[in-house]
């Protein structure tokens, strides 16, 4: 499908968590013109190590058209916008700096950026090959990432070509997980069906 849109997995996951809660809303008769999204930026440069965490967190408004294609375009643009951003590069600086704070300090700054948004997204990349625990083969793996905050988090984890989805909510703002479930699986299938349609349009 990210190929067929000429997007990331990233793209298209973001499009898919967009198009679920808009439906989400659309299905308790509160339509939404946009969501505010807490998603962390990958900053990790060329030569970089491979272990530590290397990524700022972003904050950002996504328009939540009706139309999959233009939700997936809107995504693609403002992701795209926010990769290249010249202020990362010292966001990186900041968040070094924020670890040699005491951690009331950081968490109270951290729960005060997350009052103003409505849900999380978490890309993160597994392993490219096969695992395994004991000698069995390791099928899935799921992140669960705490909404801190928000109303919703979902984290996706990528291991051996399968992708894993976990979803975490705040009860008190999603009294009825099982119909948020539901309609962020009507997301992704929106967003695979037009993948497909793409894919079969490409000479």
């Amino acid at each position: 499908t990210a190929t067929a849109m000429n997007g990331t997995l990233n793209d298209i996951f973001v499009a898919a968590v967009i198009r679920g809660i808009s439906l989400y809303h659309g299905f308790h008769g509160v339509p939404v013109d946009g969501l505010r999204v807490l998603m962390p930026v990958n900053v990790r440069a060329t030569g970089d190590p491979e272990g530590g965490n290397h990524f700022v967190p972003a904050r950002f408004i996504v328009p939540t058209p009706p139309d999959t294609e233009e939700c997936v375009r809107e995504v693609q643009r403002i992701t795209g916008s926010w990769k290249n951003a010249p202020g990362l590069a010292l966001s990186e600086l900041l968040a070094i700096g924020l670890d040699k704070v005491p951690d009331p300090v950081v968490t109270a700054m951290w729960g005060s950026m997350l009052k103003g948004v409505d849900f999380c997204i978490t890309n993160i990349p597994g392993p490219t090959f096969e695992t395994y625990l004991a000698g069995a083969r390791v099928e899935r793996m799921y992140a669960f990432a705490p909404p801190s905050g928000a109303a919703v988090n979902v984290s996706l984890v990528t291991s051996a070509d399968r992708v894993c989805i976990g979803i975490v909510v705040d009860s008190a703002a999603v009294p009825d997980s099982p119909q948020l479930a539901t309609c962020l699986a009507d997301g992704f299938e929106e967003v695979f069906r037009l993948g497909c349609m793409h894919d079969e349009q490409r000479p």
